[in-house]
């Protein structure tokens, strides 16, 4: 996590709320975070990546929601990337899936409409995810990110894949 934090706050994006939502976890993510400044909303019971998305959706404030597992990278122009890129897309797209690194490969290399989202990293629009209900609870990991992506298509809007952003 010290890596991704490191990440985040180099972002140079200019407006930034930085929430971490520590999903109980007995290492020394508190401590770390808290080395960061940033807000932190502790949970006392191991309820998943898509409890532990919704509270840190639920908390947030901006228009855009950058969504970010605890282990990744990005590049420190990867905000300002990706909002740049959905101002300049039709307004059904709520969900901007970068390129994102598997092993020794990049999955999401073509630019376009996708109906598949792996949100280890992904720029949504704030209000068209809470419009769907946020991600389920009943889904603890992994399934939930293609269950957001079919919840905000059926829901009329877009998911659109930017692979000059990667996630690594």
């Amino acid at each position: 996590i010290e890596e991704t934090l490191e990440c985040v706050k180099e972002q140079d994006y200019p407006k930034k709320e930085i929430i971490v939502v520590n999903d109980d976890s007995n290492d020394d993510t508190e401590e770390l975070v808290k080395k960061f400044d940033i807000d932190l909303i502790s949970l006392h019971k191991n309820k998943g990546h898509s409890f532990a998305s919704n509270i840190g959706i639920e908390n947030s404030s901006g228009q855009y929601l950058a969504l970010l597992d605890d282990d990744i990278e990005i590049d420190e122009e990867w905000t300002s990337l990706l909002v740049e890129q959905m101002r300049n897309l039709p307004n059904e797209v709520s969900i901007i899936q970068p390129k994102v690194k598997e092993g020794e490969n990049f999955s999401k290399t073509e630019e376009g409409s996708t109906q598949t989202v792996q949100a280890c990293g992904i720029l949504v629009k704030r209000e068209d995810i809470i419009d769907v209900n946020k991600y389920d609870d009943n889904y603890f990991a992994w399934v939930n990110d293609m269950e957001l992506g079919a919840k905000i298509i059926n829901n009329g809007k877009k998911v659109y894949c930017y692979p000059e952003a990667k996630v690594i």
